[in-house]
């Protein structure tokens, strides 16, 4: 049996809309005050990285107990 997927476009119109507020509102913000604009510490993508290492490490360690 196939499986399909309704798409409702009234809802689908609504999440763009939605979607394209919020975009327009960051813009106004960073056009406003763009002297709050910092960059990301490069100590945050550092721990990214550390924790995917270690998430992927514990899932080939649980594909190999199980």
């Amino acid at each position: 049996m196939s499986k399909s997927n309704v798409l409702s476009f009234a809802a689908k119109g609504k999440e763009i809309r939605a979607k394209g507020d919020f975009l327009e509102l960051i813009d106004s913000d960073i056009r406003n005050n763009p002297s709050c604009i910092q960059p990301i510490p490069a100590g945050i993508f550092d721990e990214i990285a550390r924790i995917r290492r270690l998430a992927e490490e514990n899932r080939q360690r649980e594909l190999l107990e199980g």
